[in-house]
């Protein structure tokens, strides 16, 4: 008889004064060797033992599903997906997408016809799963699955390459980003609107014949297991969409260490939805890493990270022409931006050095920086609440209050949580403390 291994969870009491009760909720025992076990972001304990894979009811212990066929799985195969109820297992070539509150399987690469999967991506809004790959004579297939019953909406042979992004768009539309190409797609059937070349080089390449075709299948697998940095914006209303993308070179300096300095640039092009056409005749670059971009009247603002070396600015819809600072070319900013809040009358811009966090506050009405100086904050910024007339921000170390008229801080002691949590866990602990009117 297989011997009986014990799975435990503790449910652990914080009180305010004292930290020494510690309470079982339950106790439950599976008759199996477990390999090992996790708890999902959603509260769900997915145990993998030898004999199944066993999801587990985190208020009461109870077994809510089995899967024989994912016994003896190891950890490696197992990837909770963002966002999502869903979580994969990879078994060979084989893909499967699993609910983990019921266990049903949403997604099977094999009885959807792929021999291999190259990406997927979850489409909430159309119910659907996009999975691209190839089938079972090495061509191209791209299927969409529903994800509320697992059955095939259509697929399609088209060859799109490395796929690097997807969005959901109005009127059950989706919009494809490969290397080379935009596509326009009808959701639930898969006719594709229109596709479009999504540069001049691009269009240039196309005019090259095989040796074109060769370029860019050497570019394909180049970049293959790259980690392609890339963000889809498009204004409410508006029917002009925007593709950022980041590039690094190395630069021609080295650090204390022996390593060579990275320089980044994030790069922008405008696309028109109806057709795919580019708005602009060049792209538009920016100095620093792929940061936050925010759509004003006059046009887009662009914060980078570039470090001490940041410069934001402010470029023309038509003409992406830069209209802050001197000759246009932006303001400068202490730290690299990572993030932002329009709270009406002005913009909070949150940014770092190597060392330092720092708040600024931007007129946008002016191109100008309102504050003396920034302020200096304690820890990364991790949550930003507007206020009647100040901002409360709240750090991993620290949190405070900043009337963002002067730029100066509300609270003369600045509030530090005593209790050494995780980050997840202080932050919910500092939001429940109760703020004085200002």
């Amino acid at each position: 008889m297989s011997p009986f291994k014990s799975l435990f969870l503790l449910l652990l009491v914080f009180p305010l004064l004292s930290f020494s009760q510690v309470e079982m909720k339950w106790n439950k025992e599976v008759p199996t060797k477990i390999l090992w076990q996790e708890v999902t972001s959603l509260g769900n304990l997915i145990v993998s033992s030898r004999e199944e894979l066993i999801g587990i009811d985190t208020e009461t212990g109870a077994i809510s599903w089995g899967k024989r066929a994912f016994g003896n799985l190891d950890r490696d195969a197992f990837e909770e997906l963002p966002n999502s109820p869903f979580f994969s297992v990879t078994t060979g070539n084989s893909l499967h997408l699993i609910d983990q509150f019921s266990g049903n399987e949403v997604f099977n690469s094999k009885n959807a016809g792929l021999q291999q999967v190259a990406s997927y991506h979850l489409l909430y809004n159309s119910d659907a799963i996009l999975v691209s790959g190839t089938d079972y004579n090495g061509e191209p297939l791209m299927v969409s699955v529903k994800m509320s019953d697992a059955s095939l909406s259509w697929s399609m042979n088209e060859k799109f390459g490395r796929i690097v992004a997807t969005n959901e768009l109005d009127n059950q539309e989706l919009l494809i980003v490969t290397l080379f190409n935009n596509y326009k797609l009808n959701a639930d059937t898969g006719d594709v609107i229109w596709k479009k070349t999504n540069s001049k080089e691009t269009e240039q390449i196309d005019k090259m014949g095989k040796f074109g075709a060769l370029l860019k299948q050497v570019a394909e697998n180049v970049s293959k297991d790259m980690d392609i940095q890339l963000r889809y914006y498009q204004p409410e209303g508006s029917a002009i969409f925007y593709l950022g993308s980041q590039q690094e070179r190395q630069g021609g300096m080295t650090t204390s260490s022996g390593n060579t300095t990275i320089n980044y640039t994030n790069n922008y092009n405008a696309y028109n939805i109806n057709d795919g056409s580019l708005v602009w005749d060049e792209e538009l670059e920016v100095n620093g890493a792929l940061s936050q971009v925010y759509f004003l009247d006059k046009g887009m603002l662009v914060l980078p990270d570039d470090g001490n070396r940041t410069k934001i600015n402010l470029f023309d819809y038509k003409t992406r022409e830069g209209l802050w600072g001197k000759k246009g070319r932006g303001i400068a900013i202490k730290g690299g931006v990572y993030d932002y809040l329009d709270s009406g009358d002005g913009i909070l811009l949150v940014s770092r050095t190597s060392n330092k966090d720092f708040l600024n506050y931007l007129d946008p009405t002016v191109g100008a920086i309102t504050f003396d100086k920034p302020v200096k904050v304690d820890g990364t910024v991790v949550g930003i609440v507007p206020l009647a007339n100040s901002i409360l921000y709240i750090t991993t170390e620290s949190m405070n209050i900043l009337d963002h008229h002067t730029g100066t801080l509300k609270w003369k002691k600045v509030f530090k949580p005593v209790l050494d949590l995780p980050q997840s866990t202080k932050i919910k602990f500092m939001l429940l403390i109760p703020v004085p009117a200002f």
